[in-house]
């Protein structure tokens, strides 16, 4: 007594184990849709490469903030002949640019030899001073430089999030299609199973001389009938597994391997009418943040940029120099004005192209850039806001569609189920049972159709306002 016990607690607990086994298994093998939308974030090739473009941008700001970088420059010469020094230079200068057209510098001077330039000062000397460029005063051409390189790196941004936007729309779009025909190969599945145990059914009844021969042909007819739209479905559900693949890669790189045997959740596709409802105010107010328009918003900053240094142009060309010397390496005793007139130097330099044809073409042109991209700029937030329109009537429409035809096709199941009840009793025939079981059939494909718009709709809504990051 004892042992047949042990027996039966022995099978009971292997039992258990196999049956968590084979839950643990279907739990790896389930991908609902946050877990395939968490991997296509973290290793989608396209993200990750977006993302690398996006540092490239942050990059070449760094290169162009290098234009305000202090140099050393060092310029040696000498040259001797014949045993004759003709002249030694050495002249080592510190620059440092400051903001709007002004630099400082500083350097020290070593002058040698019997035929050195007239204009240099002989022996070691120094100087200090500062160079100005009079139209940099407006605008200097380094600010505008970093200013454009930081609208660039915002276009580059701007670039990646509309990849990410699009890329996450397609990944969700593809999960939805595999759970949608999962779930009416699924209901074929069973189908066919009923039409098995009714073909039995007729099959004995038949055998009993309750029921004719021609029934049981009718019978095996849908079973066969349902077995070919039951292998289109498997071609489906295969066909839209792999295209998901597409979007699956795994954390080194490497695309994610497709085996056959993972499982979307059908339960969430069959509960989609469950989805929020999206608030259609705040998703036309994100338009404004729309990926595409930041684009062309950073876009019309940097050709406004670029047209203001092109300004530049029509302006004359004006550089004033001042530089305060000094006898040997030290820094001269006082600053005094009579050390001060004595001891500078002093440049200016002027240029003013006459007809100005050069400068007026470059503005004009930049000019007209700006002018264009402002425009597209318009029609792009046009489209987008009559997207996003249309889209929010097509979310409301489906989501009435749905509604109505759940009803409708809860009616086909009823009454498939109550025409199958009265042919068992024999109140029916195989040929009336068929019929109702195909309307439920084409109503059930109709209900899964619709459930798919109904999703489509709303990752279009979404995409459209740019949200789907």
């Amino acid at each position: 007594m004892i042992k047949k016990q042990r027996n039966k607690l022995l099978l009971l607990l292997i039992f258990l184990i196999s049956s968590i086994q084979t839950l643990s298994a279907q739990d790896d093998n389930l991908w609902t849709k946050d877990k395939v939308i968490e991997r296509v974030r973290k290793y989608h090739p396209i993200i990750s490469s977006g993302r690398a473009f996006y540092m490239e941008g942050r990059a070449n700001v760094m290169r162009v903030r290098g234009l305000y970088d202090p140099t050393l420059d060092i310029d040696a010469n000498q040259k001797t002949f014949n045993g004759s020094n003709y002249y030694n230079y050495l002249n080592p200068e510190l620059n440092i640019p400051i903001f709007y057209g002004i630099e400082a510098k500083a350097g020290i001077e070593e002058n040698y030899g019997t035929r050195m330039e007239t204009e240099l000062t002989p022996g070691k000397s120094s100087y200090a001073g500062i160079k100005v460029t009079a139209n940099g005063l407006w605008y200097d051409r380094r600010t505008g430089s970093i200013r454009q390189a930081n609208r660039f790196a915002d276009m580059n941004f701007a670039d990646w999030q509309l990849t990410i936007n699009n890329v996450m729309y397609q990944a969700e779009l593809d999960y939805w299609d595999w759970a949608y025909q999962s779930e009416f190969y699924n209901i074929i599945l069973q189908t066919v199973n009923n039409s098995i145990e009714r073909f039995e059914f007729t099959k004995g009844t038949y055998l009993q001389g309750n029921k004719p021969a021609i029934d049981t042909i009718e019978a095996l007819g849908q079973i066969l009938a349902l077995q070919a739209q039951l292998n289109a479905a498997q071609a489906k559900v295969l066909n839209s597994g792999l295209e998901l693949s597409n979007h699956l890669w795994n954390e080194d790189g490497t695309p994610y391997k497709w085996t056959g045997k993972e499982l979307p959740d059908t339960a969430s596709f069959r509960n989609i009418y469950s989805l929020p409802i999206p608030n259609f105010t705040g998703l036309v107010d994100s338009v404004s943040n729309h990926p595409k328009l930041l684009n062309y918003q950073a876009k019309i900053e940097a050709l406004n940029i670029d047209r203001r240094l092109k300004q530049q142009y029509l302006a004359p060309k004006l550089s004033l120099s001042y530089n305060v010397l000094s006898k040997g390496y030290e820094a001269p005793g006082s600053l005094s004005p009579a050390y001060l007139s004595n001891n500078n130097k002093f440049g200016i330099n002027f240029n003013f192209p006459i007809l100005l044809r050069e400068g007026r073409g470059a503005y004009a042109a930049a000019g007209f850039k700006y002018q264009q991209s402002m425009l597209d700029r318009d029609y792009v937030l046009r489209d987008l806001n009559n997207k996003v329109l249309i889209y929010t009537n097509d979310v409301s429409y489906n989501r009435v569609q749905l509604s109505l035809f759940s009803q409708a096709y809860s009616t086909y199941q009823k009454l498939y189920t109550a025409e199958n009840f009265r042919f068992v009793g024999g109140e029916s025939s195989v040929f009336l049972v068929n019929s109702r079981e195909t309307k439920a059939l084409e109503g059930a494909q109709k209900l899964q159709e619709l459930r798919f718009k109904y999703i489509k709709s709303w990752l279009d809504l979404h995409k459209a306002a740019g949200v789907l990051r």
